[in-house]
């Protein structure tokens, strides 16, 4: 038995890799104004790569998780997968032209989140936002150059109708 809540549990466990990547930074900053060249060097450096990565780190930890929906997502070799009781879809991520989701004021009584993956023939695929592994979604989108996570992080806070564009292929 656990004596912290599992919501609580969830945020911690959500900003653990950034608290751990800002530790790593003041460790670096700290060899950065050493007065060892040699150090500095690698205060300088390294001080660069754990801010990158905390940077992105703490942009994925502001992304709201949904979870517990209908279906399970799955992602195998650029091959989506979102398969429930009713059927599913099933689709190839290089088809891809468009990802959006869009967002409706129902939460939390029902669904307010949706996916919408439209492809090369103009077919426009939608899951819901809370599919079971849900965090597979916002994770395939780093196969998409450019996508905009700044809108993923807007869409998941969201609690009125709108869409937001998250990626569009250039030609």
């Amino acid at each position: 038995m656990s004596f912290i809540r599992p919501e609580v549990a969830s945020l911690l466990i959500r900003w653990l890799a950034p608290a751990m990547l800002g530790l790593l930074l003041m460790f670096f900053l700290r060899l950065l104004f050493s007065g060892n060249v040699v150090w500095m060097m690698v205060g300088g450096i390294g001080s660069v790569a754990s801010g990158y990565f905390l940077w992105f780190q703490i942009k994925l930890a502001r992304i709201v998780r949904r979870e517990g929906g209908a279906g399970v997502v799955e992602v195998v070799e650029r091959e989506f997968s979102w398969l429930t009781a009713d059927g599913g879809t099933r689709f190839s991520l290089d088809d891809v032209v468009k990802v959006e989701i869009e967002t409706n004021d129902q939460g939390p009584v029902a669904e307010d989140l949706f996916w919408y993956f439209t492809l090369v023939d103009g077919s426009c695929h939608e899951v819901g936002g809370s599919a079971a592994k849900g965090a597979s979604i916002v994770d395939l989108l780093a196969g998409f150059p450019d996508a905009d996570y700044e809108n993923v992080i807007k869409a998941s806070s969201s609690t009125i109708c709108d869409r937001f564009l998250i990626w569009q292929k250039r030609d």
